[in-house]
């Protein structure tokens, strides 16, 4: 008995992963800006390190601060969506249960 419900749980998670009920990009936003972060790092240090002329410091180091900062807020722009998303999804399922 034990065995059928958890084939079932399988079955449906599948199935609400290939109808796209259930979202996966949401788990890894956190991933995906320490990667941004990390790549904004690496090229604003080595930008504001090399003897290319003031200018090229200057943008190397807007670079290290904007960088991050742009990461940060794409990605709460990013979970604002999926929570958007997600609060339609409750309003869509508790107007088929009025009607």
């Amino acid at each position: 008995m034990e065995k059928a419900t958890i084939q079932d749980q399988g079955k449906e998670g599948l199935k609400a992963f290939l109808s796209f009920d259930k979202l996966i990009v949401p788990s890894f936003i956190k991933v995906i800006f320490y990667l941004e972060v990390t790549i904004f790092l690496l090229i604003g240090s080595g930008m504001a390190s090399t003897f290319g002329g003031g200018f090229q410091v200057f943008l190397g180091l807007m670079v290290l601060f904007f960088g991050p900062l742009f990461s940060r807020v794409s990605c709460e722009l990013t979970i604002i969506l999926f929570k958007i998303h997600d609060q339609l999804k409750i309003g869509n399922e508790r107007q088929k249960d009025i009607l």
